[in-house]
């Protein structure tokens, strides 16, 4: 919780100037930094990163770079993760050039296959021994798009071990917010929309010049070497009620779960921007009212005032916690012992069926003498002796 009487004036003092480099891996996540470079008033670097050349002369803001020439001659990736891995891997003189002197990068890709899967993880890896802050915004493909599914969760898994945060914005739930009637185009723009808002809240955090500063060296110790999966949820309000209806959105936001989000993360960031009305009452209520719904959690809370959003407050939240990696599987003995286990619990509960089957003579044999061992009559099935059940 913040206490607004107790801020030194350390904390409100401007911080050093903070080096964010915004890097765009592939094609969706080109377009989505190209974007975020043509809006402008964002205090940040933009870098497209494709093994395509052709896609990266769309670019005109955003700084190009080409990876991988010899292993795809500039023709992309074909949607293979490993080949885009292979060639961001190619090209890590180039890419250590413009990650050197970074001290946050936020990486901005679409997964489903190609540069944006493979290539990101292997930048995340270079970002983080460059010693940058590496911070990892990507969409999921939606579930009508069959195998990309399947392979962004491989990538995504990388990338989670890669990056010190990533947040995760499934295209499936902007159709779910969004009504019926707006085009494949709106929908699209829509989703992209969200995480141009992740980049904006987190570089205005480090800004200089707002109420409430998150310095660079908070946000280190909060994420870096947390590898966080992190939740992101942007909502606004206006009015005289807004701090308590933008605190209403912001739990009903289907990003935090209900507020299961916030009541379990380990680290919890809050952009808040109003107009030249916003008060320092405003700013202690909400929070106080945000980290109450964040009781184990490191909440960190910057505020700015912008013209633009006179009237208005707008709150983006990130909140993160911590990636466990799955568990691995069982050794081949324990797998051995538990799957046997299986089926001698279900004979236990089965009994042995006979099949209606005619008998069948036994021929010239049929006055031997029974075979008896132990005995055991070895002329019957062991199947039937041991009463295996047969699946």
């Amino acid at each position: 919780m913040i206490d607004l009487h107790s801020l030194s004036e350390a904390t409100l003092a401007p911080p050093l100037p903070v080096r964010v480099l915004v890097v765009g891996v592939g094609g969706g996540g080109g377009v989505m930094a190209e974007e975020l470079a043509q809006a402008g008033h964002l205090p940040a670097e933009f870098l497209a990163v494709d093994s395509d050349t052709q896609a990266l002369q769309r670019h005109g803001r955003s700084a190009r770079l080409a990876v991988g020439g010899r292993l795809t001659r500039g023709l992309g990736c074909g949607g293979d993760a490993v080949l885009a891995r292979r060639c961001a891997e190619s090209s890590r003189k180039s890419l250590a050039k413009h990650l050197e002197g970074a001290d946050v990068v936020v990486l901005l890709a679409g997964l489903g296959g190609g540069m944006g899967t493979g290539g990101s993880s292997a930048i995340a890896e270079m970002a983080g021994e460059s010693g940058a802050l590496t911070l990892a915004m990507v969409a999921l493909p939606f579930d009508f798009e069959g195998l990309r599914v399947d392979l962004a969760r491989a990538g995504l898994e990388k990338l989670l071990g890669a990056a010190d945060s990533v947040i995760c914005f499934p295209n499936q739930r902007v159709i779910d917010l969004q009504n019926e009637e707006r085009t494949a185009r709106e929908t699209f723009a829509a989703a992209n929309e969200i995480i141009h808002q992740g980049v904006r809240a987190t570089a205005r955090l480090l800004r200089a010049d707002g109420i409430l500063n998150v310095g660079l060296a908070d946000l280190r110790a909060s994420l870096r070497g947390q590898r966080a999966s992190s939740v992101l949820a942007h909502v606004e309000a206006e009015g005289e009620a807004r701090h308590q209806e933008i605190l209403n959105k912001l739990l009903a936001h289907a990003a935090m779960e209900s507020g299961h989000a916030l009541h379990t993360a380990s680290a919890v960031v809050v952009s808040l921007v109003g107009g030249p009305e916003l008060s320092a009452t405003e700013i202690d209520r909400l929070s106080r009212q945000i980290s109450a719904q964040c009781p184990g959690a490191k909440v960190m809370f910057g505020a700015s005032v912008e013209d633009a959003s006179r009237g208005r407050l707008g709150l983006t939240v990130i909140a993160s916690r911590p990636w466990e990696a799955p568990r691995t599987t069982a050794s081949p003995a324990s797998a051995t012992s538990s799957s046997a286990a299986a089926p001698r619990h279900r004979a236990a509960q089965r009994h042995q069926q006979q099949l209606a089957l005619e008998p069948v003579s036994k021929g010239r044999f049929e006055k031997a003498e029974r075979t008896l061992y132990h005995g055991e009559d070895l002329d019957v099935p062991a199947y039937i002796r041991h009463n295996v059940v047969l699946d």
